[in-house]
């Protein structure tokens, strides 16, 4: 096997009759030596000692005492004298070592989705449909769709009612705002999914159909779809209704009267005004 960064361990290392019976140290030895056999240092051609003195530098283990170490490990079944793990070739695998692996893999996928499909082509076919063409799906498969590069000279030109109808069931981003007088523009929508997306507040079809509806009311008070939008944005609504706009224009435009009583200082026009936010707040409950 060729030399690795990394090589394969298994859950059992933990209940091994082998490793458990080892004291700590030894364990930690061992799979030192694991390391060692995946780095390529144990299949070095040389002297049995110079083999144990690379161990010993490597292992960070004292020259004197490398051999005993050795001798505990092939004890216990793990190595033989040669430092080579026992049974190695079992448990790592030969495709671990090889770089063309993966590509190989890949072409052995792509020969079987393309055999599924001409499969699924001759199953069609002895069914009595028809298949036109099949392209094997890969990978690597991309989906292309023709450009655009012109109008059938045989449609017939779309009537301003139907335009107006299309207008209304503009379809942008996935969502659909045929329940909108008009549709906003594209920038303005951006930044108000930005808006929503930061009070986190997620907007659903059934979201866009109520905020379709208040655009509608707030068209009445002067405000198009963006204008709308952008109010909600400025004043930090997760949503947004008309009526709180037409309650900021009624506070105005009211003057600092009420049933008749003339307001003679600034604190009874500002109670008046206190009163009616009041008011206009339980109506909204």
């Amino acid at each position: 096997m060729s030399r690795m960064p990394w090589f394969r361990m298994y859950t059992d290392f933990l209940v091994d009759h082998k490793l458990i019976g080892l004291a700590f140290e030894d364990q930690r030895h061992f799979i030192g030596v694991l390391a060692l056999k995946s780095d390529g240092a144990l299949d070095i051609e040389c002297e049995p000692d110079l083999l144990d003195r690379i161990v010993a530098q490597r292992l960070w283990i004292d020259h004197a005492i490398i051999r005993d170490v050795k001798k505990r490990l092939v004890a216990a079944g793990l190595i033989d004298a040669r430092w080579q793990p026992l049974g190695w070739n079992k448990r790592q695998m030969r495709s671990d070592g090889d770089p063309t692996a993966a590509e190989r893999k890949r072409r052995q996928r792509a020969k079987e989705q393309g055999m599924a499909a001409r499969d699924t082509v001759a199953a069609t076919e002895s069914a009595g449909i028809a298949v036109t063409e099949v392209t094997p799906v890969t990978p690597r498969s991309r989906v292309t769709f023709p450009a655009v590069t012109g109008l059938d000279e045989d449609a017939e030109p779309e009537s301003e009612a139907d335009s107006e109808k299309m207008k209304g069931e503009l379809v942008m981003d996935g969502v659909d705002f045929a329940a909108w007088p008009e549709t906003p523009s594209a920038a303005v929508w951006g930044d108000y999914l930005k808006h929503r997306r930061e009070l986190k507040a997620a907007m659903t079809q059934t979201a866009v159909n109520r905020l379709g509806a208040e655009v509608r009311r707030a068209q009445s008070l002067g405000y198009s779809a963006d204008d709308f939008l952008a109010e909600c944005m400025l004043r930090g609504w997760r949503g947004g209704k008309a009526e709180w706009l037409s309650r900021d224009q009624h506070l105005r435009t009211v003057p600092p009267e009420s049933k008749g009583k003339a307001a003679s200082s600034r604190q009874e026009a500002l109670e008046f005004r206190n009163r009616e936010v009041a008011r206009l707040a339980a109506l909204e409950k």
